[in-house]
């Protein structure tokens, strides 16, 4: 099969996975309206291009990631348990960010144990779920900062097991030799999922102290925690509603991106994920503002087909639409993005 763009990669994956696997990887909690949600958001944004002062041939992706200009303004979300949908699990995502000269960001929930996926070639951050054994946390953090991670990333929207139909009809559970391989024993409950610990700002703020490497918290959906996270010297922010996993009928993340658009960004970086799924996507958030998307469930569908190999054509694919729409919009640096190139719903003059 001809893969052209990331549906084509979605349809295969579907057809590969057990219905079991494609439900937890598609599924979202309630009545999955946000993760609906998050797609039907790009089609409220539409492009109001200039005419350039020059014709565009050549245009140049750069954007500045905690403070260092990379080409590609997409990294590879945290996922797991990625062996659930390829043997080559984390080790696939790695290799697929160290091809495609990008960022790996490793989930807390992986089963290859912190200190070995350090050891692998490529730029990688770690994100962490803060555990109810406070003192293991931190032991995770010396574990990350010593095997070279570059950033620590802390996911604040998950600390409660979530409702999700689609597992519960399924009585879904991690097939066996699948797991978590970073959690001690008391950490797991009864039904071998782990046991999470809320954290607060003075809980962030203590994990920001103690870290020896950047933090960036994931899973901010209100502009003022933005604001907050800006103040209180974070590296950045993560604008995500966990892929609508978590809680139904949350704000898209694009909308907050554009209501968080006056955050100082002196240092502070703001991503964002939910639903990127083509190159105009990905446009219009940095148009937005954001220095760049996670991808989640769009990388898994290539990892599927074909392992890291699947994930680098699709982040190819991806820079070749975005180069695309840049020329398209007369636009040859992102660095001339602003949210004057968009209008919302075809009733604002502009954003």
């Amino acid at each position: 099969m001809q893969y052209n763009n990331l549906w084509d990669y979605r349809h295969s994956a579907k057809e590969i996975l057990t219905k079991e696997a494609w439900d937890y990887l598609e599924g979202g909690a309630g009545d999955e309206t946000t993760v609906q949600n998050n797609r039907k958001t790009f089609n409220q944004y539409s492009f109001r291009p200039r005419i350039p002062s020059k014709a565009v041939d050549k245009v140049n992706t750069d954007v500045n990631i905690l403070g260092v200009r990379r080409e590609l303004p997409i990294l590879l979300g945290p996922v797991s348990p990625l062996q659930l949908f390829h043997s080559g699990g984390e080790r696939a995502q790695v290799q697929a960010a160290m091809d495609t000269d990008t960022i790996a960001i490793c989930s807390g929930h992986s089963l290859a144990k912190i200190d070995e996926m350090g050891s692998w070639n490529g730029k990688k951050w770690f994100q962490l779920y803060s555990t109810v054994d406070a003192a293991h946390n931190y032991e995770i953090i010396d574990r990350v900062c010593l095997a070279g991670y570059e950033a620590l990333v802390v996911t604040v929207d998950a600390f409660h097991k979530a409702i999700r139909d689609r597992d519960l009809k399924n009585n879904f559970k991690l097939p066996a030799g699948i797991g978590f391989g970073n959690y001690p024993v008391k950490s797991y409950r009864t039904d071998g999922s782990i046991e999470l610990l809320p954290l607060g700002w003075d809980d962030l703020t203590k994990i920001l102290e103690y870290s020896a490497i950047p933090v960036i918290i994931k899973g901010v959906l209100n502009p003022a925690d933005v604001k907050l996270a800006s103040e209180l010297g974070f590296a950045g922010v993560v604008i995500s509603n966990h892929g609508g996993r978590q809680l139904d009928k949350v704000a898209t993340t694009l909308d907050i991106l554009l209501e968080a658009g006056d955050v100082s960004r002196n240092g502070f970086d703001i991503y964002i994920d939910g639903g990127f799924m083509r190159g105009v996507d990905i446009l219009m958030a940095l148009a937005l503002g954001a220095n760049a998307v996670l991808l989640g469930r769009a990388y898994v569908y290539g990892l599927v087909v074909a392992g890291d190999a699947g994930v680098s054509k699709v982040v190819s694919i991806l820079m070749n639409e975005l180069s695309n729409a840049m020329k398209q919009i007369g636009v040859s640096a992102i660095s001339e993005l602003s949210p004057m190139l968009l209008s919302k719903n075809n009733l604002n003059p502009s954003i």
